[in-house]
Formats: C-alpha cells, sequence, structure tokens
C-alpha cells in the first residue's frame, strides 16, 4: 500500500465502511504489537483503547489512578488487565 492508497482509503470519498474498517485494523495492530501496555477496554462491544497501568511505578502517579472510559462510561482498574 502506498501513499497515495492510504489517502484514498481515508477519504470521505471512500465510504466510512472502507475508512471504519481500514482504522479499526489499525487499531487492532497497534494494541496487538503493544499488548505489554495498551488494551482493548475489557467491556462487550466497547471498543476503546487505554493504557495499561502497573502495580506500582514508583512515584504514586497516573498508573494508580482507573480509566474511565469514554466509550461504555465504566471505570476500569488497569493494574489487572492482561
Amino acid at each position: 500500500m502506498c501513499v497515495h492508497d492510504l489517502k484514498q482509503c481515508l477519504s470521505d470519498e471512500s465510504g466510512p465502511d472502507l475508512r471504519d474498517g481500514f482504522l479499526s485494523a489499525a487499531l487492532e495492530a497497534f494494541v496487538a504489537s503493544h499488548g505489554d501496555t495498551h488494551a482493548f477496554c475489557p467491556t462487550p462491544d466497547c471498543g476503546a483503547v487505554f493504557r495499561k497501568g502497573k502495580e506500582d511505578d514508583g512515584g504514586g502517579g497516573y498508573y494508580k489512578k482507573p480509566f474511565f472510559c469514554p466509550g461504555c462510561k465504566t471505570d476500569i482498574c488497569t493494574t489487572w488487565v492482561s
């Protein structure tokens, strides 16, 4: 796939099905290749992605906070998601 093909897939003229399918595949590929740091929301049919937390990051900051999923409006403990 070249840049021209990519631009065509993402244009409004290509239609929402092709564009949404491409973006979904790209997001799935990202999560699959970054599974140690990112995950899909565990709520069925949600599809949102978040950064996984750690048990202890040493600073008590970002990783200790729950993730509020904007897709399903649920708080998720990011340290237990596999």
